[in-house]
């Protein structure tokens, strides 16, 4: 019926299929996967019909003739449903919202144990009026979701970092995912993936909150409680030298909060110096030489601000 009445008009196969998959004719009881099996059937025999009637074909001496299967001779296959994993799915690819459910609805009892907060209050916080009352820029953080994006990006200096998108029941946030962290867990950050993340919240100016990721993992793992941070690094990803000397314009420079955030995430024993260009006043703190550290404090303040020794 939906496909004779919009005979002649822009719809076509790709679009009657998209809305098969974000459930527009779940009311009829037919299955998705069923409709997905015949749609294209169903459209070509609704065109030929369409074609027909402008033609004039169908006249006394022509209407008992066979021109074609009929839509209405296109039977539903018996076959299963998709999950129900695989119609949200479906919904977020064509639409951008899941309409039928959430992925995280399955892990409700996981999280509700882990006792973390849910994306959207740490959001609402921020967007007071009076500022956040309950979370802070640079606040170490544990949060759970679904990866619904993931886009590497290659930095200027040949390190691999990652945006990640995770999002929960009440809103979605941003995630900036180092070498490191992509060196360990990579494989778990790809899309409609359920993770647990870890991390240092950063703000800044006007854009929405950030998530440092440190750590992430599949949410069914964190059952017995959180994982762990991230393990020791391999040796041929440490650099060599016992001390980092940076150099920064000042110490109100959003470098210097942008490292510090980075060095949360590289915990060691080697020594930092920092070292401000305005004043001369050098600052320590300590952190492991890891390479992707280091090609992060090249990409930020260049190459000829940073020395290992």
């Amino acid at each position: 019926d939906f496909c004779r009445r919009m005979a002649g008009s822009d719809m076509n196969k790709r679009a009657l299929e998209n809305l098969i998959r974000a459930g527009a004719f779940d009311s009829t009881g037919a299955r998705r996967s069923q409709l997905i099996q015949i749609y294209e059937k169903v459209l070509d025999a609704a065109a030929a019909r369409q074609r027909q009637n402008l033609e004039g074909q169908l006249d006394f001496f022509g209407m008992s003739q066979s021109r074609g299967q009929a839509a209405e001779d296109v039977h539903l296959p018996d076959i299963p449903e998709f999950t129900a994993q695989e119609r949200m799915t479906m919904e977020k690819e064509t639409t951008g919202l899941y309409l039928s459910g959430h992925p995280m609805d399955a892990y409700r009892d996981i999280v509700r144990r882990l006792r973390v907060p849910q994306i959207g209050k740490v959001l609402e916080d921020f967007n007071q009026e009076n500022g956040p009352t309950r979370f802070a820029d640079g606040q170490y953080l544990t949060l759970a979701g679904v990866v619904t994006s993931s886009k590497t990006k290659t930095t200027k200096n040949n390190s691999l970092m990652a945006y990640v998108v995770v999002e929960d029941e009440t809103g979605s946030i941003e995630m900036l995912c180092f070498s490191r962290t992509l060196d360990v867990c990579g494989p778990y950050l790809r899309e409609n993936q359920a993770v647990v993340v870890k991390g240092k919240l950063s703000v800044r100016d006007e854009k929405a909150p950030q998530l440092m990721c440190d750590s992430a993992y599949p949410l069914e793992t964190a059952e017995g409680g959180l994982p762990a941070r991230l393990p020791a690094a391999k040796e041929d990803k440490l650099v060599k030298g016992e001390t980092l000397y940076l150099k920064f314009p000042s110490l109100d420079h959003p470098a210097v909060r942008h490292l510090k955030l980075v060095f949360t995430m590289f915990p060691g024993d080697a020594q930092v110096k920092m070292v401000m260009a305005d004043t001369r006043k050098v600052y320590g703190t300590r952190a492991m030489l890891h390479r992707a550290l280091i090609e992060e404090a090249k990409e930020t303040l260049g190459a000829e601000n940073v020395a290992v020794k």
